[in-house]
Order: structure tokens, then sequence, then C-alpha cells
């Protein structure tokens, strides 16, 4: 499951999660979605892979706070496109 997360209430992630240990899933974080990066990564990091959108980190100018942890990975949208073909089916969560 390729959960996309654009920013509204970060906890509606919780019902797409799969429960198992497999990390089956996926979040992407974009868009207005970044201002809740932190509380993502705590909550989900041990349940999820957790991706954000590079482009919208620097633009949020939160780019400094996150691009040194190595529990979440900054992408392109290449990658993005890479990541909707790897986890099926697919969720957008604004």
């Amino acid at each position: 499951m390729l959960i996309i997360f654009l920013g509204s209430e970060h906890s509606l992630i919780e019902k797409y999660i799969i429960q198992d240990e497999s990390n089956a899933s996926a979040i992407i974080v974009a868009q207005e979605g970044v201002y809740h990066l932190s509380k993502i990564i705590e909550q989900y990091v041990n349940r999820s892979k957790i991706y954000v959108l590079n482009r919208d980190l620097i633009a949020s100018g939160l780019l400094s706070s996150f691009d040194d942890k190595d529990n979440i990975e900054i992408i392109d949208f290449n990658k993005f496109v890479i990541l909707s073909t790897e986890f099926t089916p697919s969720v957008t969560i604004q």
C-alpha cells in the first residue's frame, strides 16, 4: 500500500498502514504534509517506509531539519514514479 500524504490530519494514515512485519506500506509525504513530518516519523517509522519529496522540503524551508535523518528517504519525482509502481494499491490523503 502506498499512502501519499499531502497535508491534512496525519492520524488518517493509521487506517491504511498494513499491520504486518513486512513493511508492506510506504508513505510519501508531499506538499503541506511536510509540516507534519516529525509526527509521521515518530508514529510510523517502525511500521512503514517513509519518503518525502525534496522540492517540498526545500519550499517549506525544512530541508536542513531532515536532510541528515536516516529513517526517511528524501526523493525526487523519478523515485516517486518508481514507488508508485512498487507499492500498490495507493491512496492519497489530502
